[in-house]
């Protein structure tokens, strides 16, 4: 048996052990709200939500504020006191004035405003030269000084982040628990963080992290609930309580908190901890994407793209590919190459497809780097280049992705592109079977079970095929599968291989359906749905396989009720492909199979001329039954033939390549030189037959087909004694005239022997 082999694209990569908003495989960190800065007032969430804005702001207005401005330390809330400025940095991009609120910051800060040196050195920071990191350090040194809390923050931050003058990172986390004990929510998220990834020169300390993330929750900072969810669900398992886990992801998500939506929307994207559910993961990443998480953008696309849940729409995933793509996510790069690959919801282009992948692999997808090599081995969108494709499956495989390990196996293994190299492949097979690949579990037991590997240790065929199983490989499925039904390997158990191959067939594995067609159509007499069940599987794999094809248009034959108009046209159409190509494998079955059933008068929607010509070709070739069919085709459709000259001359160039059916043919050219030898038709095919059950084995057999027409005992009694000295042919055509119900009666032996019974 060939491997049949697949790769499925899988769009969705989920995350390691990693926090919620810093998993890698699904892009760069989500810092807090404010991503570059913590919370610019001193609102926790730094979401203003600002009543005013640009377009509504008057000089007038200004200069009110500034007139009636009260010194630190008055009544006035500071957010209050400056929504108005701020509104010139966060409203209408054509009313905003970066310069003039600076300036009235500045301003407010040189008559001795506290808070107004905060603001002055927010907006000095993103200045971002060392000049203006300096003047802010300052700014937020004599806040903090004050014990502004929110100054401390901003203080701890620049050490963090290494934009402070002089850098002190054990002053940077003791600032941020001074903060947070102060009451800053985000200084204790940020002090979880710290704690969850080890950054800081802090040891790794998830128990610490969770207590830091819980106390920046209770003052409701949104994003403290996603990492809280994510170590209820995924962290160390003394830490682990899934239920409370989702509530924390729920409470996020109902302050519209962009990783909380993320994170929930990913369980039920997967089916962990909560039943799969698609349609509610496409809602919770629509709102996370709207928010701007690049990693929900991505997985949105991904289901846009399946029509998983919600209405396909492979423009749309493309669209947000692009945009999750440009904001560095890894995963949409790869997920656009594919698209573009494979011409899905947008024009097919290779060379995008391989820029896209390129893209990808920069960010450190190990996926695109398989994908890319794969377009280096075909010369898609690039020159080809193998030694390319191979180093590029390596670094792939080398950064544990299964698919650049089974890439480099097939490579290794198919000698097409390099020479094979089993002993090579199956080495980087087990690799990709480690890392998690089906495809290589599968390949594995295949050749270990063809003996062109040798096992190691207790490896064996079966296991490793249940293995793949459990994965739902569909390929290993059918191995395994037709195997039990077969009794090849393993004792036979058909219930076992009904099951597996079913499951198969499900999943769209057309050899699956081939077999499953195949075993109901030879027990069809045991039910009477099965010779359905037969052509139901025949058809289904009739559009993309020949076997499928072949096999339907025998059943169409027998049973034209089962076929709609539409499906016969299909076979019939398929088969005619395979006569006009010569190299297709089942080309000489096609044109055979046709020429019997014009022989026969069925029928058939077919141009006899290229069938015609083609049982020429395979005559001259050596097909004996070509050369058969041929003379039978002339002799039925045009009978005239057979008495003037070109009927002769028709015989005389078929009988050189008829072989076994020379004999019978030497006695119809007889007929047209001494016609006086025959007294009437029965005399010429009386001496016909008697040529043929003179001739060889084969050619006796063969005439038993015509001879049953008018002497089914004869015709039995010749096949059941050739089959009784172990003639496997004989006992094909005896099972064939038994059950088209030819042959009667027929013993129990023999029902059982032709799955009739």
């Amino acid at each position: 048996m060939n491997i049949l082999i697949r790769i499925a694209i899988m769009h969705v990569a989920f995350g390691a052990l990693v926090p919620a908003s810093a998993q890698q495989e699904f892009g760069p960190k989500i810092e807090p709200t404010l991503s570059a800065h913590p919370a610019a007032t001193s609102s926790i969430t730094g979401n203003n939500n600002l009543a005013i804005v640009a377009s509504n702001v008057s000089s007038n207005q200004i200069a009110s504020v500034l007139r009636n401005w009260h010194p630190s330390g008055s009544s006035l809330d500071a957010s209050d006191e400056f929504e108005l400025i701020r509104a010139l940095e966060t409203g209408d991009e054509t009313k905003r004035d970066l310069p003039r609120a600076f300036r009235a910051y500045d301003k407010l800060a040189k008559e001795g405003n506290i808070h107004a040196r905060v603001e002055r050195g927010r907006l000095l920071l993103d200045i971002g030269s060392a000049t203006a990191d300096a003047l802010a350090y300052g700014d937020f040194e004599a806040a903090a000084a004050k014990k502004l809390i929110q100054a401390l923050t901003w203080q701890a931050w620049m050490h963090d982040f290494g934009r402070a003058p002089t850098i002190d990172l054990k002053l940077a986390v003791k600032i941020y628990e001074e903060a947070a004990q102060g009451g800053d929510a985000w200084a204790s998220f940020r002090l979880g963080v710290v704690h969850q990834t080890g950054t800081l020169r802090v040891a790794k300390d998830e128990h610490a992290a969770l207590n830091w993330y819980q106390q920046s929750a209770d003052r409701l900072y949104p994003e403290a609930f996603c990492e809280l969810g994510w170590i209820r669900l995924y962290g160390e398992p003394r830490h682990r309580d899934e239920a409370r886990g989702l509530r924390e992801l729920e409470t996020g998500a109902k302050l519209n908190n962009a990783c909380s939506l993320y994170q929930l929307g990913l369980a039920y994207h997967e089916g962990k901890k909560v039943s799969l559910d698609y349609a509610t993961a496409g809602s919770l990443y629509e709102r996370a994407a709207v928010l701007g998480d690049v990693r929900a953008q991505n997985n949105l696309g991904n289901l846009l793209l399946d029509g998983l849940g919600l209405k396909k729409d492979a423009s749309r995933a493309v669209e947000l590919y692009r945009k999750a793509a440009l904001k560095n996510e890894v995963n949409a790069p790869f997920n656009l190459g594919t698209a573009y690959e494979a011409g899905n919801g947008v024009d097919k282009d290779d060379q995008a497809a391989v820029q896209a992948y390129k893209n990808a692999s920069d960010k450190g997808h190990a996926k695109a780097l398989a994908f890319l090599g794969s377009m280096y081995r075909h010369g898609k969108g690039v020159e080809q280049d193998i030694r390319k494709a191979r180093e590029l499956f390596e670094r792939s495989a080398n950064r544990g992705s299964p698919v650049g390990a089974w890439y480099l196996g097939l490579l290794l293994s198919d000698g097409k592109d390099v020479p094979a190299d089993l002993v090579a492949a199956s080495s980087w097979f087990r690799k990709a079977a480690e890392f998690g690949s089906s495809d290589a579990t599968n390949a594995l037991a295949y050749y270990i079970s063809s003996r062109q590997i040798v096992a190691i240790g207790d490896e064996s065929p079966t296991v490793l095929w249940e293995r793949a199983i459990r994965q739902g490989n569909q390929f290993a499925m059918y191995n395994l599968g037709y195997r039990y039904l077969d009794g090849e390997d393993v004792p036979v158990d058909v219930s076992k291989g009904l099951l597996l191959l079913e499951r198969s067939a499900k999943l769209d594995h057309d050899g699956a359906k081939v077999r499953l067609a195949g075993y109901y159509y030879k027990e069809r007499f045991k039910n009477s749905k099965y010779v359905e069940m037969a052509a139901r599987y025949a058809i289904a794999a009739a559009r993309t396989i020949d076997e499928g094809a072949a096999l339907a248009y025998a059943l169409s034959q027998e049973n034209p009720h089962l076929f709609s108009s539409e499906e016969n046209a299909l076979v019939l159409k398929r088969l005619q492909d395979m006569v006009g190509d010569p190299s297709n494998a089942n080309h000489a079955y096609a044109v055979i199979s046709l020429a019997r059933g014009i022989q026969k008068e069925r029928k058939l929607a077919v141009d006899g001329i290229p069938i015609i010509s083609a049982l020429q070709k395979l005559a001259q070739n050596g097909n004996q039954d070509a050369a058969m069919q041929l003379f039978l085709l002339y002799g039925k459709k045009s009978p005239h033939l057979f008495f003037d000259s070109e009927g002769k001359r028709l015989l005389e160039s078929l009988i050189p390549f008829a072989g076994d059916f020379s004999a019978t043919m030497k006695v119809q050219l007889d007929f047209f030189q001494n016609p006086s030898k025959y007294s009437d038709a029965a005399a010429l095919i009386g001496k016909m037959e008697a040529a043929a059950l003179n001739g060889s084995d084969t050619t006796q057999i063969l005439w038993t087909r015509d001879l049953v027409t008018r002497s089914p005992e004869k015709a039995g009694n010749l096949l059941r004694a050739k089959a009784k000295n172990g003639n496997t042919f004989a006992v094909q055509v005896l099972c064939e005239l038994l059950n088209d119900y030819k042959l009667a009666p027929a013993s129990p032996d023999e029902l059982t022997q032709c799955g009739t019974k």
